[in-house]
């Protein structure tokens, strides 16, 4: 439906949880690794110009450093725009609470630290695909005098902005072309081109 409609932004969120099969059978999910990455290969085939999300917890229950490494390879490797990184946190009534093999919390800070260091780096090389290229950019509001706007593949309050110089003649909610300057692990810049 994406690929065959120009009016549906090119942006999945794909909640993947972890990549080790013994982590996500723990967790109660699918165990199949190579499946996922075949199916993302498809979609960024098929939609070359997606962008895609996903979320990801370290430190859940019985995580060893090899299942660890598994999702850091998997995040090194994988086209994943956004990521987020939550570490494991214990609660009341939740199936994970009983399981054996709690991870101190400090280990899990230091596995999310870890992950989302490679997830930002990998982001920051996705991200730099966009410089040089026009954009269609929505106009969100402002800050420290530059206006804050979203392209298609950044949901609000997640995903980073687009900073543009601010400019009297632009309005809020405002859909204007923007050439792309410079990009980090989370925002881009860009310029007005009209």
């Amino acid at each position: 439906a994406i690929a065959g409609r120009d009016n549906i932004c090119n942006y999945l969120d794909i909640p993947l949880q972890h990549m080790s099969p013994s982590v996500l059978r723990r967790m109660g999910r699918s165990e199949d690794p190579e499946k996922v990455r075949k199916i993302l290969q498809h979609i960024r085939n098929r939609i070359p110009d997606i962008s895609l999300r996903s979320a990801f917890i370290v430190g859940y229950p019985g995580e060893t450093e090899e299942d660890f490494d598994l999702l850091l390879d998997f995040v090194r490797s994988c086209d994943l725009d956004h990521v987020g990184v939550f570490a494991y946190s214990r609660e009341e009534g939740t199936r994970a609470h009983s399981l054996s093999g709690q991870i101190p919390r400090e280990e899990r800070q230091r596995r999310r630290n870890e992950l989302v260091s490679v997830a930002r780096q990998r982001s920051r090389e996705l991200k730099e695909r966009f410089v040089g290229r026009t954009l269609s950019v929505i106009v969100d509001g402002s800050e420290d005098g530059n206006l804050l706007g979203r392209h298609q593949g950044q949901a609000p309050e997640v995903d980073g902005y687009v900073f543009l110089d601010k400019d009297p003649a632009i309005r809020i909610g405002e859909m204007i072309p923007v050439v792309i300057t410079g990009a980090d692990s989370v925002d881009l810049w860009g310029q007005v081109r009209f």
